[in-house]
């Protein structure tokens, strides 16, 4: 491999900016996938990541001597990496969450709206500090949380809600939603 050396020293800081913004961006993706224990699809980002890492790291230190720009380049990609890499996550949204929704006026309805579009809502008569409420509960694709709110809101503008990740879950209407196991899973991805 040629080294950075021997290009523009503005090119060379542009190419170690961008290896930086991948290997960080990978190892983003990396990080929530071993949380959420996706064992293949961590191994084979940990791979990309290492790999671009350790040709990004040994190109700067190689030329760092004669171009300290390198130096920047290297620590502005990293931070730049961490901002694509949380935008990356937020696009592909990879995991299952549970909705928790409290409507005081309109549990009912919030629920059979859910109902209609598709989803496989729980309620659960409760009472908190306003008094009477209707607990919804629904296990979703995490990418499509933004459209399950919608319609709940749709109903009831007001209502509170809160959205956790699901690591595990087995049976009952959360037997069709489907768990990505490995890379292709994310090109498999839809709305």
């Amino acid at each position: 491999m040629e080294t950075l050396v021997a290009l523009h020293p503005v090119v060379a800081a542009l190419v170690i900016f961008a290896l930086r913004i991948i290997d960080v961006s990978l190892g983003t993706l990396r990080t929530i996938s071993v949380v959420q224990g996706r064992v293949k699809l961590s191994v084979l980002l940990g791979f990309f990541e290492t790999f671009v890492w350790l040709t990004a790291v040994a190109q700067a230190l190689m030329g760092i001597e004669k171009n300290p720009l390198l130096m920047l380049a290297y620590c502005g990609g990293f931070a730049a990496g961490n901002a694509v890499g949380i935008q990356i996550e937020r696009k592909i949204a990879m995991g299952i969450v549970v909705i928790r929704m409290f409507s005081s006026q309109a549990g009912g309805a919030i629920a059979s709206a859910l109902s209609i579009a598709g989803w496989h809502p729980t309620t659960f008569q409760g009472i908190g500090a306003d008094g009477p409420n209707t607990m919804i509960f629904v296990i979703a694709p995490r990418r499509r949380t933004s459209d399950l709110l919608e319609t709940a809101r749709g109903v009831d503008p007001h209502i509170y809600y809160s959205v956790d990740l699901v690591r595990e879950y087995h049976g009952g209407a959360t037997a069709a939603l489907s768990t990505p196991a490995d890379w292709r899973a994310i090109f498999r991805m839809r709305k």
